[in-house]
């Protein structure tokens, strides 16, 4: 072997359960396999086998090529995968990218070897807003937001460590984050202790594989962005309450719409409009062959859930999303009888799983 080939390896041995959740963020990975390496002109290709097993219980692989050019992971695709519910990845723009991430990645472990280049930025930079981040958490927060910048790149920053309460812009070297676009990943974690805001994105950051959500952002009277942080079911901590204010008019919400949406590889997702204006996506997509019915927004105890059915050739699904938490559970049933649920229904009680489970799955599986 040669030394970019033994690198090359190493780098892809290193990344593989990273490469293979974000795949299938509720598969658990179990190992890889080098297929064959092919020669390039000017590098090599490593053809790769990740295998694991799905959350119904059965085998889950993909191969996958790792392309190496110039010193540089240049490309990574997928050759093919044996997923007959939900195809690797989501959509195109998932595994674009998780490549971006691991070619910096690997550009980093390598401080003699230049970054990738990228296409110079327009010369009018594109309409922008700053972030700002609102907490409604009686606890610190340290914060980690990955967001598109002026010269269209995705940008990874943090970490915030951010005071119980707080309102402030984000900002690095003393200059405002300047956002492109409202669609952001996040991961927030509360110091010390074992609680998160997280999601199915795995986002390499300085080392640390982050499990980012998605949050879609909306304006507030600044012409901002705004970052709205609660604390859900964590225990708070007692905090003087400001002077109360005058009572003030309550206006009714924006009626709510739900539409299926099919992005440019025609996958389908679901989306949440309000006065015609998305203010949630689905972080989860289905391919064009699956069907997608009987969505319904209900509102529980002050908790939103979108509930909706899906059905393909192997497998009968019914889908809970809660909006409040961001979180997506499921019921499946196989056209053999087979039936698995999600196992964030089993979550310790007094969580947003046991609620779930209780309000929802246990009703579901007791239908008349």
């Amino acid at each position: 072997q040669s030394t970019k080939e033994k690198e090359a390896r190493g780098f892809v041995g290193s990344m593989a359960a990273l490469v293979y959740g974000t795949a299938w963020p509720t598969a658990t990975y179990e190992s890889w396999q080098l297929e064959r390496v092919e020669r390039l002109d000017d590098g090599l290709a490593l053809v790769v086998r990740l295998s694991g097993e799905s959350s119904f219980g059965g085998e889950l692989w993909l191969e996958m090529v790792f392309e190496f050019r110039g010193g540089q992971l240049y490309d990574l695709r997928v050759v093919k995968h044996n997923a007959i519910l939900m195809a690797p990845f989501k959509t195109a723009n998932a595994i674009a990218g998780l490549a971006a991430d691991l070619a910096q990645e690997y550009a980093s472990s390598k401080p003699d070897t230049p970054a990738p280049q990228r296409n110079a930025p327009a010369a009018a930079p594109p309409a922008s807003r700053t972030l700002r981040f609102v907490s409604r958490c009686g606890h610190p927060i340290d914060l980690w937001v990955r967001f598109r910048g002026l010269d269209g790149r995705w940008i990874t920053r943090g970490v915030w460590s951010l005071t119980a309460n707080d309102t402030t812009f984000l900002a690095t070297g003393g200059e405002r984050l300047q956002l492109t676009s409202s669609v952001v990943y996040v991961y927030a974690e509360v110091p010390n202790a074992n609680y998160s805001w997280s999601g199915e994105r795995a986002v390499l950051y300085k080392g640390r594989s982050l499990p980012m959500r998605t949050d879609t952002l909306t304006t507030d009277d600044t012409e901002s962005y705004q970052l709205l942080f609660p604390c859900g079911n964590f225990p708070q901590r007692v905090v003087t309450a400001p002077a109360p204010e005058l009572p003030r008019e309550k206006k009714a919400p924006p009626a709510a719409e739900l539409v299926v949406s099919t992005d440019d590889d025609k996958r389908q997702s679901i989306v949440l409009r309000r006065s015609g204006k998305p203010v949630a996506m689905l972080d989860e997509s289905f391919s064009a062959e699956t069907e997608i019915r009987n969505l319904t927004l209900r509102s529980v105890g002050g908790t939103d859930v979108v509930v909706f059915d899906t059905q393909d050739e192997s497998w009968a699904v019914r889908y809970w999303w809660n909006l409040t938490e961001d979180e997506l559970f499921y019921s499946a049933v196989s056209t053999d009888g087979k039936r698995r649920d999600s196992p964030n229904f089993d979550g310790p009680a007094g969580s947003a799983g046991d609620w779930m489970r209780r309000t929802f799955l246990l009703p579901w599986l007791t239908r008349p």
